[in-house]
């Protein structure tokens, strides 16, 4: 045979469920001789030619390298399909119910480590991969297989034109892209069929508690409350249940774990979130939401299992999404935090497993029962404490500043959200108590890091010609008060009016939160937050000039332009008018530029406009931080006007001294010279 043959082949692949549970030895190998029997039987007489048998242990995968053998494809899925329900009759195991999936795509045929035919390529990775999605008495097939049958149905026999195809979905595999795939049926071979738990719920319950199955347990209780909030056995079980019992498998090591929000309550805590939470359940392989949808729940699964995958960050429109990871998380496991936490966009798509079935915790279920008389102070505690935690986890791996990548301050510190929840909080504010809090002369009184989290903040003043916005998809800094080191300039921030959003999270990292790291990380921390502040500024330079000066400012201004600066340069004509604005301006540009000359002193003693500009910006940041860069067109004004700052003389055609403020200007634009900021929280004068 040739080295290596790449053909398109159709796939049948098969998994007998529990299989590797079972602790006899001789079931498991009686069990596996009967099943390559059955296939043998079918298959065995093409063998070493056109068929070749690759075993997965506790199931395996055949292929048929010509689309001819499709109804011998069809007569090997009924036989393993029969010999699944004869096997369960004969013996009455539970290991005998079998997942059934068929594929048609690529492969290749290359010589094994033992010279037999061996068989690699993303057909058969792909139909492996399917039967995780599929369930036991089921047929999983592709869209590529059906569509195979519905080419063949008219070119002879009479098996493929009785089969049918029912619940197509879309799902989601590891290092393929989306997939469409349907559940196959032959009327008088087989007939696929979701699995239906046998009994009544109430058996069921029963059934779980006496087995220790208490995620199982919730979930038949659940079911019997919605039909009755009253119903006694339900009722009744929930309290016998300790929060000590819901354990979670670890996602590494498969350890029994604690779970990380019942584990902090008490049994009417627990009981109290059941009873309010929503049960949703949902068919394998349904989309639970997709990747930027909105959404304010978080779920916690009680049966089966959620997949998780992320789409590619800039596929193109017209170009399906590709899977960079896929992650599943079971009985117990958290899933969608973050949409509860910080009320962000979905982050991830989420797909059913098998028959799944989660609680969903949303804002305003949560809101309501931390609203509950009497006050539930564990409940509480618990869910702030879990959500801090979700929330310090997410920023600690997405924020630029305070992220763990091998550049970034906390690189090597192993979860450094665990020391940053000491003193932190998490706000959450909605538009009704946003504004009052927002403009409260106390709202950021406590030292400490300000970081937006959730939603969208803009200037509550709407000046358009200095609009400051803060969206949290780039977790902005909204405050920082770390006295004696950086304090940030005040805003009077609301909740942006145009973001689609009612919320604002911000988190609050406490500054012995911060220093707890040591002198050598807070300095870098305190250099990431410089750089971090210098990006959120509306403009790199502020250019204040007197009227008689204009001509020269509006040349700088056009050459700062080309050169890729952001420059704000009011009109100087009733500028009265426009106090607000320059305000704004001078607290929102990264260098302050005045023209100094004899032209900007006012007659009579009187203080003109370049003079106040420079007096208000020195009282919005420190003396060794407001960045002022004088440039001086008369010699000698610059000590008289803009004392203790080096100034730029202007001499000859001034390009030289344009390029040399160029230059100072992007060196705190890039972050190699520090931002304008102060040192102490203090209420600042007016113009």
């Amino acid at each position: 045979m040739s080295s290596r043959t790449h053909v398109e082949a159709i796939f049948v692949s098969c998994d007998i469920v529990g299989h590797g549970a079972d602790s006899d030895q001789s079931r498991q190998v009686a069990r596996i001789e009967s099943l390559n029997a059955c296939i043998r039987r079918v298959c065995g007489q093409y063998f070493g030619s056109e068929v070749i048998w690759a075993s997965g242990g506790d199931g395996g995968h055949v292929a048929f390298l010509d689309d001819s053998h499709i109804e011998t494809a069809i007569e090997l899925i009924g036989n393993l399909f029969q010999w699944a329900q004869a096997q369960e009759a004969s013996v009455n195991e539970p290991w005998s119910k079998l997942r059934l999936t068929a594929h048609r795509g690529p492969v290749s045929v290359i010589e094994g480590a033992d010279g037999r035919r061996d068989l690699a390529g993303d057909g058969i990775n792909l139909c492996g991969s399917l039967l995780k999605f599929g369930a036991p008495e089921t047929v999983l097939v592709t869209s590529e297989f059906r569509d195979l049958i519905e080419r063949k149905r008219t070119s002879g026999g009479e098996v493929l034109p009785q089969i049918t195809f029912d619940r197509e979905r879309m799902i989601y595999l590891k290092h393929h892209r989306p997939n469409t795939v349907a559940h196959m049926s032959l009327p008088g071979a087989f007939v696929s069929s979701q699995a239906v738990s046998a009994g009544s719920d109430r058996d069921m319950l029963e059934s779980a508690v006496s087995n220790s199955r208490f995620w199982a347990a919730i979930y038949h209780a659940k079911r019997l409350l919605q039909i009755d909030s009253t119903d006694p056995i339900a009722t009744s079980t929930l309290p016998l249940i300790s929060p000590s019992q819901l354990v979670i498998s670890g996602p590494a090591s498969g350890r029994v774990e604690a779970h990380p929000l019942f584990s902090q309550m008490n049994r009417q805590s627990m009981q109290d979130l059941v009873q309010n939470a929503h049960l949703v359940e949902r068919d394998d392989g349904e989309t639970i939401c997709l990747q930027g949808d909105a959404g304010d729940a978080m779920f916690i699964v009680l049966r089966g299992q959620i997949g998780v995958v992320q789409s590619a960050p800039h596929a193109a429109p017209q170009v399906q999404p590709r899977p960079l990871f896929d992650l599943s998380f079971g009985e117990g496991r958290i899933v969608g935090e973050l949409a509860l936490a910080l009320s962000r966009r979905r982050t991830t798509t989420l797909q059913a497993i098998g028959q799944t079935a989660f609680l969903s915790i949303n804002y305003s279920t949560l809101q309501s029962l931390l609203a509950a008389k009497p006050r539930n102070a564990r409940l509480e505690r618990a869910f702030n404490e879990f959500l801090l935690d979700r929330s310090l986890s997410f920023i600690c791996g997405n924020c630029s500043y305070l992220s763990q990548d091998a550049t970034s301050p906390l690189a090597g510190i192993d979860q450094p959200w665990e020391r940053l929840t000491e003193g932190s909080q998490q706000l959450t504010l909605d538009w009704r108590e946003a504004d009052s809090f927002l403009t409260s002369r106390d709202r950021f009184k406590d030292s400490g890091l300000y970081i937006l989290a959730g939603g969208r903040l803009t200037e509550a003043s709407q000046i358009d010609a200095v609009r400051k916005i803060l969206d949290a998809q780039n977790l902005p800094i909204a405050f920082i008060n770390l006295p004696n080191a950086i304090v940030s300039h005040y805003h009077n921030f609301q909740i942006d009016p145009e973001s689609g959003s009612s919320l604002v999270k911000i988190i609050h990292i406490s500054d012995r939160a911060l220093t707890s790291f040591g002198p050598a990380a807070y300095g870098k921390l305190l250099d990431a937050i410089k750089l971090q502040l210098s990006k959120q500024f509306v403009f790199d330079v502020f250019i204040s000039y007197a009227s008689q000066d204009e001509h020269i400012a509006t040349v700088w201004r056009d050459t700062m332009q080309r050169s890729g600066l952001r420059v704000y340069m009011s009109r100087p004509e009733g500028l009265r008018r426009f106090k607000n604005e320059i305000e704004l301006a001078l607290a929102e540009s990264l260098v302050m530029i005045p023209f100094v000359s004899d032209r900007a002193t006012a007659p009579d003693g009187e203080v003109g406009w370049v003079q106040r500009e420079i007096g208000y910006r020195r009282t919005l940041f420190d003396e060794a931080h407001c960045n002022i860069l004088p440039i001086e067109l008369t010699r000698g004004m610059a000590q008289s006007l803009a004392d203790g700052f080096s100034a730029i003389a202007v001499t000859g055609t001034g390009q030289d001294s344009i390029g040399e403020a160029i230059e100072a200007v992007q060196a705190v634009r890039s972050g190699k010279k520090a931002p304008p900021f102060a040192v102490h929280h203090e209420e600042k004068a007016r113009l």
